[in-house]
Parts: C-alpha cells; structure tokens; sequence
C-alpha cells in the first residue's frame, strides 16, 4: 500500500468512527459548554486518586496528559534520548509500570510491539493504529498524522471518563481547548499550503511524511530508495546515486532528515543537499525534552520548515535537553 493511500485509509476511518459515535450516542462524547473550568485545579484531599496512565512514547504521553489534566498520572517509557523504539526493551521498572497502568497507550503498527506483552488482562489499552485502521507495514509515524491525533484525543477522553466519571466535565473541556490549539495550528497550515503551492520534498526516511502531507508538501523522494528505509534496510548504490541526482538537479524544497539514525546514506544525502543549497529540517521520532506537549513540538516542527522554505536556511527541528522519562506532576499538564 502507498503512503498516499494510507493517509487516505487514516482520514476514512476517522470520518466513519465520527460518524458512529454521533449515531450510537456514545457516552463521553459531547463538548462541556464550558470547556478547561477545572482543568488547572489540583485534585482535593477528596478527589479520587489519579488514572495511572502509561504511553509507549512520549509524544503520544504528552497528549495524555494534555487531554487528563490533573486527573491522571502519565509515564512515558521512551523519550528523545531513548533511542530507537523498535529495539527497545522494557526494564524492570518499565514492566512494573505497565502492570499498574489503568490504561495503556500504544502507537501500534508495528512501532512498538514490545510494549503489549507486559500489560495486564485489567488495563484498557488505546492503540493509536486501530483507532484510525493502520496495520504493520503502513507508515508508523502516526503522531504527526492530524487525523490520527484527533481519533486518539477523543479515545482519550472516552477512556478517562469511563474510568473515572465524576471528572467527565474536566476530560470533555480539556479535549475542547485541545481541539482548538489543534485547529489554530491545521489553519497556520492550510495557508501556509495555498500561498506555497507545488511545494517538494524529500526525506531520507519516513518519519514526517505525515506532517509534510498534512502541509501541503509533495513527497519527491526515488522510490527505490524510499522503499529501502521503509524496510529497514541499506539503500543500494543506484537508488543513492539517483536521490544525490534529485538533489542536485530536481532541488526540491526541502531535504527531511532524521538525526537519530546516522549513516552512511543519511551522511551523503545531507551533504548533497549543503553542497546544491536544499534547506534541511530534522524531525527526530520522539519528542524533544524540552518542547510541553506534542502540538508543541508540531507547532515549532512547522515553524522551522516553513521558515526554511521562505529563508533558504537548513535548520534543526529538535531540542538539546532530553525529555525525563517518569510519573509526571498531574499539577502541571492540565491543558
């Protein structure tokens, strides 16, 4: 399956799950009129214990936290100085903190399999992939997809609120004011997208694809080599001599490269791109410590690439300080 064609499969299954949710009255769903009133209170010497919450990684915990406010207590296993998701191996106290978790949030598609073998038969587990229908083998990066946040946002709070009603008013005014930092940010897009039509890229791996379709941008990227990176393996020497020939002679706007996995190929493509003037944004996988929450680390991603575009400058899209994986402070992740 294309990556085009799994975009398009994400927008449909999230337009349906709407469209049945709407129909099926599903409890948690509808909007506080007033949304966020509680959302920066700490819980009372009465108010129930915290939701423990653990997420895989921790873009999709920020967004955990963001949509549990004070209610839960959100820790995320894998953060930018973890390394790659895909090796990882949960310690002792990874394994203990899956077996206390109320609730467990996964990315799926393969990304992060490791993960479920740990949780407990008690624990509800919010799979970001089947939310919105991906499989293994279709891009994984799916916390840069816009309709893959919003489909987990709203599981989010059905979850919260099912595991804790008397905060309902909190989960629902928190997922309103998430949606609309979430709107503001798509806006800022879609212009940026009209007043730069026909924009290109190219990327020595996947991981943005998502966020530079949901921009506007057009994937320019051989498709031999593409298909390399997407397995996982070595590019063969004319599928790297023919993305150095794209560079240097197509130019697209932009050459995405991902830091954490350094190379040979990631090595030479990235000089190519010095050496003809294509401007270079890096996107790691997991979300720089020092960024609040994943639209935030959206927000600055898209600030950088846009900036790029109209500037001509190569340019970091990650943080220096690594994030602290642990229990987070309920107090201080109220959206």
């Amino acid at each position: 399956m294309t990556l085009t064609g799994m975009s398009n499969r994400i927008r449909a299954a999230v337009a349906a799950c709407l469209c049945i949710a709407a129909l099926g009255g599903l409890e948690g769903c509808s909007l506080a009129s007033e949304p966020g009133d509680d959302a920066s209170t700490a819980p009372s010497p009465t108010s129930p214990s915290p939701i423990k919450v653990v997420a895989t990684l921790n873009q999709w915990g920020s967004l955990a936290e963001q949509i549990g406010g004070s209610a839960v207590q959100v820790t995320s296993l894998l953060s930018s100085g973890s390394g790659d998701a895909h090796g990882f191996e949960p310690d002792s106290q990874d394994i203990k903190a899956l077996d206390e978790a109320a609730i467990v949030l996964v990315n799926g598609a393969g990304y992060d399999d490791w993960a479920t073998r740990h949780v407990p038969s008690s624990a509800t587990i919010i799979s970001a992939s089947q939310v919105v229908g991906a499989m293994d083998g279709d891009n994984p990066h799916l916390w840069f997809s816009r309709d893959a946040r919003f489909a987990v946002a709203k599981e989010l709070a059905e979850a919260f609120t099912r595991a804790d009603r008397s905060r309902q008013e909190l989960f629902e005014g928190n997922l309103a004011t998430w949606k609309q930092k979430e709107q503001s940010l798509e806006d800022r897009m879609h212009k940026f997208g009209k007043e730069h039509a026909g924009l290109t890229y190219a990327a020595t791996e996947d991981v943005a694809y998502y966020l530079m379709s949901d921009i506007g941008f057009k994937d320019t990227t051989p498709a031999a080599y593409r298909q390399s990176a997407a397995n996982g393996e070595d590019p063969s020497d004319t599928a790297l001599k023919s993305f150095v020939a794209l560079l240097a002679d197509d130019r697209p706007d932009l050459l995405v490269s991902n830091p954490q996995a350094p190379d040979v190929a990631n090595d030479t493509l990235t000089s190519a791109a010095k050496a003809h003037d294509v401007p270079i944004v890096e996107v790691t996988e997991q979300m720089p410590g020092d960024c609040k929450d994943l639209t935030d680390w959206i927000e600055r991603l898209f600030t950088r690439i846009s900036d790029a575009v109209e500037d001509g400058d190569s340019v970091s899209g990650q943080a220096a300080s690594p994030s602290t994986t642990g229990a987070s402070d309920p107090d201080d992740n109220d959206a």
